[in-house]
């Protein structure tokens, strides 16, 4: 009865050590609209026509949002942009939804553009004006 009390005690405590790391938040420092606009690679407004997980969970997963740009403030003048985030909260990333409209403020990188939650976009009303 006392090696099965232990043999329970001891996986209980594995999968304590193991499996309990720690949660982190997202934590943004809040930005003047010009500090947002001169940190970007690419300022524009924009329609999410798409959003696909590619990566659900990993390292906080990731998220290519295809953007039809209404109009570009910052950056290559296209009609479409692919951004990546990260796909949780958390791991600060920005939540995009087909067919909503945003003001988008994207950085360069080896993932190509990509954006998060501090990055400061902002869901804007349907149409094609500035705000």
């Amino acid at each position: 009865m006392m090696i099965r009390f232990l043999a329970a005690l001891t996986l209980v405590a594995g999968f304590l050590v193991a499996g309990g790391g720690t949660a982190h938040a997202c934590s943004c420092a809040s930005r003047e609209p010009a500090e947002r606009m001169r940190d970007a690679d690419v300022v524009l407004t924009a329609t999410a026509t798409a959003v696909r997980v590619d990566e659900p969970m990993l390292n906080g997963g990731r998220v290519t949002a295809t953007l039809r740009a209404d109009r570009v403030y910052k950056g290559p003048e296209r009609d479409e942009f692919e951004v990546v985030t990260r796909a949780q909260g958390p791991a600060c990333g920005y939540a995009f939804t087909e067919g909503t409209r945003y003001l988008v403020f994207a950085r360069e990188g080896d993932e190509g553009l990509t954006t998060s939650l501090c990055s400061g976009n902002e869901v804007l009303a349907p149409g094609a004006g500035p705000t």
